[in-house]
């Protein structure tokens, strides 16, 4: 598969899948395969740029040839040999004919090249956009969660609260109630001696009678 097809491939697969598999895929996952296929990227337009740079040098090392070819061309016609001259100038418009096409090729390639370098820049948009978002999410996620736990803290302390309170009433009630028996107790007891005494003095009375 070639540079571009490749490097296209590569784009084409985030553009159309990247939601679904932020649906689908831990966050930290996706983010380290988004990297990798940048990187992939990155080393396809370092590729293509080395290609790009040996058809410039070609086509210099071509266009000398010509102008080369083209100064012999001249010094075989001041030398009266005709049939070389126009050896040299065949040769010169191949090396020309040549030259224009790497140069055309170099033209093409730059273009690529500068479609490999947007969607290399529209991967790292998509990338940073990717952790600004998922920042986001995640401190909202936090905060939430934080809230969630303060709510079931006083829902806890709450509760904890109300059975504390219950309990303490309830032994309050039965401390009362135990309060009030001894003094039904004491009352009794009382009433009990204060009988015994009158009946005591009222046996007394009717000895001495």
């Amino acid at each position: 598969m070639g540079i571009f097809k490749r490097a296209s491939k590569i784009a084409e697969s985030y553009v159309n899948d990247a939601k679904k598999r932020s649906e689908t895929v831990d966050p930290s996952l996706l983010l380290k395969e988004m990297l990798v296929q940048a990187g992939e990227v990155k080393r396809l337009a370092g590729e293509l740029e080395y290609a790009l740079q040996e058809i410039k040098e070609d086509e210099l090392r071509v266009s000398e040839e010509a102008e080369k070819a083209y100064e012999q061309a001249g010094e075989a016609l001041e030398q009266g040999d005709e049939e070389k001259a126009r050896d040299r100038l065949l040769r010169r418009n191949r090396f020309l004919s040549k030259a224009k096409s790497l140069h055309e090729q170099s033209a093409i390639y730059e273009g690529k090249l500068e479609d490999l370098k947007d969607a290399l820049e529209t991967l790292r948009e998509q990338i940073d956009d990717f952790q600004m978002e998922r920042r986001d999410v995640e401190a909202r996620l936090s905060s939430a969660s934080g809230k969630l736990a303060l709510e079931k803290a006083k829902e806890a302390l709450e509760s904890s609260r109300t059975e504390a309170l219950e309990a303490l009433r309830q032994e309050a009630r039965q401390k009362e109630a135990l309060v009030d028996l001894h003094s039904d107790i004491d009352e009794e007891l009382a009433k009990l001696e204060a009988s015994a005494k009158h009946a005591a003095r009222t046996h007394e009375e009717h000895k001495d009678q």
